[in-house]
């Protein structure tokens, strides 16, 4: 029988004492590197639990896929040196299963953080976006302010002006006669008719208002 043991040989298997995933960015003792912190977005003595921003995590999500994947063609090859093993030799089964049992529980360890990165860049993103959006939207309100306020005021016929499209787009028409009908949807309530025209009024009342400035100038 062939003895598994008798060559000698050089073998190394990656620095001794190390965390398993991503080499570059941690420490044996579980903490970040430069390079870590600088790639994931953490301040000096943080760690993994201290990556906070929606691009740190999702990188950190992509390193562990790949520690992942890394694992699983590890233990893949173990389970392949005990089929291929034609004396059963016990020794070097015995290694192999525990190299198994070692990357299969750096893969569920693995899969466990990122299912949980997975929620939490979820919410981080949305919040994100949130406040980027809210961001946007208060820019905007500010340059259409400073818009106004760059514009001169508007006369008082300019007013009359857009006072007198707001008529002629109303839901109302004038008669010969003085008074007011309604023209829109023939299908309204009367209630809604009613609280149409108590707004519309305001428009005519805006409308005699500049008319009246307009005639003492």
């Amino acid at each position: 029988m062939r003895n598994d043991f008798e060559s000698n040989y050089l073998a190394h298997h990656g620095i001794l004492g190390q965390k398993w995933g991503v080499r570059r960015y941690q420490n044996p003792d579980g903490s970040l590197t430069e390079a870590g912190r600088k790639r994931y977005g953490v301040a000096e003595g943080g760690s993994v639990n201290d990556i906070s921003s929606a691009q740190g995590q999702k990188r950190r999500i992509k390193d562990l896929k790949k520690a992942v994947k890394l694992n699983e063609k590890k233990r893949s090859k173990e389970y392949t040196k005990i089929v291929n093993n034609p004396e059963n030799f016990l020794g070097l089964n015995k290694r192999h299963a525990k190299k198994i049992s070692e990357y299969s529980d750096n893969i569920k360890k693995g899969q466990a953080e990122i299912d949980d990165l997975l929620k939490k860049a979820s919410k981080v993103e949305t919040e994100e976006k949130g406040i980027s959006k809210y961001n946007s939207t208060n820019e905007m309100f500010a340059d259409l302010k400073r818009q106004r306020e760059s514009q001169p005021p508007k006369t008082n016929q300019e007013k009359l002006k857009d006072v007198e499209q707001r008529i002629k787009d109303s839901n109302w028409k004038e008669y010969k006669d003085g008074t007011w009908g309604w023209k829109g949807d023939p299908n309204a309530s009367e209630g809604t008719k009613d609280h149409d025209f108590d707004a519309f009024m305001n428009i005519l009342d805006e409308r005699r208002e500049l008319k009246e400035k307009i005639k003492k100038k």
